[in-house]
Parts: structure tokens; C-alpha cells; sequence
């Protein structure tokens, strides 16, 4: 089918209902005992095979002396004891896991995070555009990929609102997490970049409107 006859219309979040949480009106942090001072990748979701989490306890055994930053898991899933056991042999202390939160305090979990992570095993995120990623942006966060070359590649690259590395490379996501901490100025402009991306693109009226546009261009098109 040629180019010009293919519309792309993303599905949509709630703008409203995952907002940025500025760190210094945060409860968790003073909740769960987190230092606001350190610089917090988060990762919130199934803990399962596909979901590759094993890249994240990898680079945190990588990074355990870059005592400022932590690594904040939040989930349940069939391999979330596993995960718990692989970093209690690492004997490291920058993974801390806590139980997966009540939807109406997601702004306030990644709002822990000054990076947030999608992720999955090679070979299992194809051209997917996982609702984590959405849901990252529109709490302001940097996106931190670590995922299958796709679309979510292109709109953190063209957008400015995250770094990608190939999935299952550590030391890639090794090096975007450290490029990061280095310029915490860049990542907290990628976390704005992202909620305004949302605004923009990704709310229910856009998405609305792009389709009432496109079935009124096919309509034209056709008495045409």
C-alpha cells in the first residue's frame, strides 16, 4: 500500500490521570524510605520473563559504585522471588523492590524516578507501543527503552523524551542511565518533552479528532 495512503493515529492516556509529581511533594519518598537526593531509575509492572528485568539487576551489579544512583522495582509476577534471590546473590544494595501500587498512585511512582524503564527480552517487543511507555511520559519522566528497534524508537528519538537501547544490551542501558546522571538537566527536559508530547498527541480528544479527520478526508476523497 503506498505511503500517502496510511494514517497513524497512537492509541491515547489519560492526560489527567497520570500527572507529574514534583519530588519535593512526593509522599512515597518519606513512605518508603527513598533518598530524594540519589538519582532513581524506576521500573513499575509485571515481573515476568518477557519483561527482561534481569537487564536492570545486571546494571545495577554494573553501576553498584555509582553511589548516587538506585534502582526502584515495583511489581508482582511469577518470577518476582527469583529477582529478590539474583540480587541478594549479587550482594548489591542499589535494587530495592516494593509491591505493586494502586492505580491512583501511579504519578507518584514514577514521580520517584528521574528515568523510568520499558523493557523486554530480545525478540518480544516487535513493533510494540507498550501503555508503560504512555504512562511514563505523561508523569514527565525521562523514558529509559531498553526494547526492540520500533516506533517507541522513533518517538524518543524525534521527540527528544527518552534513550533507547537495544533489548537485553546492558551495557548500552548501562551507558544512557550514566549519560543521564552526568546531565540531570538533559533528563528532567526529556521528562518535559514527554508530557508535552502527550498533550499534544496523545489524549483522547486528539485521538478523536484525527480519526473524524481522516474519515472525513476518505469521504471527500471519494466524491472526488
Amino acid at each position: 500500500m503506498p505511503e500517502n495512503k496510511i494514517e497513524v493515529v497512537y492509541n491515547w492516556v489519560d492526560q489527567k490521570a497520570v500527572v507529574p509529581v514534583e519530588k519535593e511533594y512526593n509522599p512515597l519518598f518519606e513512605e518508603l524510605g527513598i533518598n530524594k537526593k540519589k538519582f532513581h531509575v524506576v521500573y513499575a509492572g509485571n515481573l515476568g520473563n518477557a519483561q527482561n528485568i534481569d537487564v536492570i539487576i545486571d546494571s545495577a551489579k554494573e553501576m553498584v559504585g555509582d553511589k548516587e544512583v538506585e534502582f526502584l522495582i515495583f511489581g508482582t509476577g511469577g518470577l518476582k522471588e527469583q529477582f529478590v534471590e539474583k540480587v541478594k546473590n549479587y550482594g548489591i544494595n542499589n535494587v530495592k523492590f516494593f509491591p505493586l501500587q494502586p492505580m491512583e498512585r501511579v504519578s507518584q511512582v514514577y514521580g520517584l524516578g528521574d528515568a523510568c524503564v520499558v523493557s523486554c527480552k530480545p525478540g518480544l517487543g516487535g513493533a510494540a507501543m507498550p501503555s508503560k511507555m504512555l504512562s511514563i511520559m505523561s508523569a514527565g519522566r525521562a523514558v529509559v527503552a531498553s526494547f526492540d528497534e520500533g516506533e517507541l524508537t522513533y518517538i524518543l528519538n524525534h521527540y527528544n523524551c527518552g534513550r533507547y537501547a537495544p533489548a537485553g544490551d546492558m551495557q548500552a542501558f548501562v551507558k544512557i542511565i550514566r549519560e543521564m546522571v552526568a546531565d540531570r538537566k538533559a533528563c528532567e527536559e526529556m521528562g518535559r518533552n514527554a508530557r508535552q508530547l502527550i498533550l499534544d498527541q496523545f489524549t483522547r480528544e486528539y485521538g478523536t479528532s484525527r480519526y473524524v479527520d481522516i474519515i472525513r478526508k476518505v469521504i471527500e476523497n471519494g466524491r472526488n
